[in-house]
């Protein structure tokens, strides 16, 4: 039951719900032998992406534009040693 609570939650985060929590809870019918799961899920509040805010000195750290013409395209940030 624990790798089907994680699977729920990955799914959940991949769509931004990531203070989701789930809680399975079970019931036992003993007269036709059968187990029923149930899942409660509290999707919690959705997150957002507001923005990339770069500070400091832009000669501290080295970027590049890059796009499939050479224009602006994805921005790649290099970090570390050149």
């Amino acid at each position: 039951m624990r790798q089907a609570v994680e699977n729920i939650q990955t799914q959940l985060r991949a769509n931004g719900l990531y203070y989701a929590t789930v809680s399975p809870t079970t019931s036992v019918e003993p007269s036709i032998q059968q187990i029923n799961i149930d899942f409660a899920i509290d999707p919690g509040k959705r997150a957002k992406f507001d923005g990339v805010v770069i500070e400091g000195d832009p000669a501290a750290l080295p970027m590049r534009f890059s796009g499939p013409h050479g224009g602006a395209g994805r921005l790649a940030c290099l970090v570390g040693a050149p």
